[in-house]
Order: structure tokens, then sequence, then C-alpha cells
């Protein structure tokens, strides 16, 4: 079977009560016969394990993640998966602003083309330093995108880091990640899109 494009969002909020969402973009190499729902529960279900304590190492301590939410976008869609977590960040401190961000840069096997981001909201106080992050964010994130790198095993093949391109409906799987040295604020700008 082809490879199907799934979207994947983690949910979240502050103690102010600021929501912020990041979606990320996984191309999967669906097996005969898999549902498109299964496949969904299938990535939240491996995504959760591998990634959620790093993920919740870069987010305040008054952040929740609230959910996650998958389903497939490539080819005629597909229903949505929901998992409810309501799990809390596990930095040192409380969130900066729900709309200060980390901006993670992917980057694809396709030169010519743009990259994706995937923005991390929620950041704790002290990861600021300046106009730059400080290094232990530094090595928090770095650590986050090892893992999200990793491969999971989803609808009986493996689900990659993508990044699509909406304009002309194709996406590419990702070839590194980097972190922005600068700080990002959000701006309804969630989307892993080009």
């Amino acid at each position: 079977m082809p490879n199907a494009l799934f979207e994947l969002s983690v949910n979240s909020h502050d103690q102010a009560g600021n929501y912020f969402m990041s979606r990320l973009m996984y191309d999967v190499v669906e097996s005969g016969g898999t549902d498109h729902y299964l496949a969904a529960k299938q990535l939240i279900d491996a995504w959760q394990p591998m990634n959620e304590n790093a993920w919740l190492k870069c987010q305040g301590s008054d952040v929740i993640l609230d959910y996650y939410k998958a389903k497939r976008v490539s080819t005629g869609g597909g229903p949505s998966a929901l998992k409810i977590v309501m799990n809390t960040g596990l930095a040192i401190g409380a969130c900066t602003s729900a709309g200060v961000c980390a901006d993670i840069i992917i980057h694809n096997s396709n030169a010519s083309n743009r990259p994706g981001h995937i923005y991390l909201g929620g950041v704790y106080n002290n990861a600021l330093q300046g106009s730059g992050w400080q290094p232990g964010f530094v090595t928090d994130v770095n650590a986050l995108m090892t893992k999200l790198f990793t491969p999971l095993s989803v609808a009986g093949g493996a689900a990659n880091l993508a990044v699509l391109y909406k304009k002309i409906k194709s996406w590419t799987q990702a070839t590194h990640l980097l972190l922005s040295p600068k700080a990002t604020l959000l701006n309804k700008r969630t989307l892993p899109l080009v």
C-alpha cells in the first residue's frame, strides 16, 4: 500500500487558561487492510510512551497536556482518534507565556523545499536567557528532537516525522531537526506547513 499522511496534535493549556496546540505530521507506511481509525489510535499509542516525558520536560510546571488527537489527512482522510491524558509539565518553574514557543525546524530530503516547523508552546520561565535559549533548555529540546526523529510502529509499518506541503498537496519525510536560536511568538501558526 502507498504511504499515508497522518496528523498528530498535542493539545495543552496553562493555568491562565491559554490553550495552545502543536501539530506533527507523520508519513505512515500502511499495511493492507488497516482501519484508518485504528492507525490513528496506534499513532497516539506509539507516540505517547516514546515522546511525552521529553515533551513535558520542555514545558512549565503549570502547563497541562490535555489530549492527543490523530487522523489520516491524505487521500480522503479518516476519522479522528482522541486520547485524554491531563499530564503536567515537568520543568521546574511556570510557563513564561502561552504565546512564547520554541520553533523546531524540520528539514527534509529535498533541499529546494522550505522547511516545516513544530511550535512547542508553554516553555518554562528560565528557558530564555537574554534573546536566546539557556543551555539546559537546549539540552531538553535536543533530547526531544532525538525522540521525535525515532520511527514509530503504526498500522503494521513505520511512521516517520514528515513535512506537509499544503499548496502542492504532498509531503516528504524529515531528514533532521534543528532548534531555532530565538523564541517565536505564536500567532495562530501552529501547523508544520510550507
